[in-house]
């Protein structure tokens, strides 16, 4: 095979776009190859290398599932409910504080965040439709009759308010779940 090609798919390999298929031929061209350039003894020493690794059977370390389990709980425990505050140290690198914040995760918090985030929407819609000095089409009235007006009104209201319902529950579900799993890894990891 062409040393420009090893080359290439070397690359690829290095930039971790090789593909399977590229790499059982760089394991293949690199265990039967007699004459290299010096630069790729090394490459031929480290697919060598992967060679025998594949063809053997690797020990695993007793309890490793149990250990990394652990660990991962042990991690999700240590920054519940926290988040990451970065400052610059004053020579340009960061240095990073962990600040707790539970109220995130309170339904409460939530409902406020989605009240002020609709709040400012309209008052939003609000200033930029009467800022216009031309009365847009859809801003005029489409009702002459009050009483069709605050029905219709009051059926888009319901609606929204059954639609807004029913994406709590799926994320009150989603809790749920979430909880059970987490619930199960812990009685598992002990």
């Amino acid at each position: 095979m062409n040393i420009e090609i090893i080359r290439q798919k070397l690359q690829h390999f290095y930039d971790g776009t090789s593909t399977t298929k590229e790499e059982e031929e760089l394991i293949e061209f690199f265990a039967h190859a007699t004459s290299l350039p010096e630069d790729l003894m090394a490459d031929k020493m480290m697919f060598a290398s992967m060679s025998r690794a594949k063809n053997e059977e690797q020990d695993v370390p007793d309890n490793l599932e149990e250990r990394l389990l652990a660990k991962v709980d042990e991690w999700e425990r240590a920054t519940q409910g926290r988040t990451v505050s970065m400052t610059d140290a004053g020579d340009g690198t960061k240095k990073g504080k962990v600040v707790s914040l539970p109220f995130l995760k309170s339904p409460v918090f939530r409902h406020i965040a989605a009240s002020v985030a609709i709040i400012a929407g309209l008052g939003s819609y609000y200033v930029i439709s009467h800022n216009n000095d031309t009365q847009i089409a859809y801003d005029k009235d489409t009702f002459t009759n009050p009483d069709e007006a605050y029905e219709k009104s009051a059926k888009a209201l319901a609606l929204f308010s059954r639609t807004i319902e029913m994406g709590e529950k799926g994320v009150d579900k989603a809790e749920a779940k979430t909880s059970n799993i987490i619930n199960k890894l812990d009685k598992y990891i002990q």
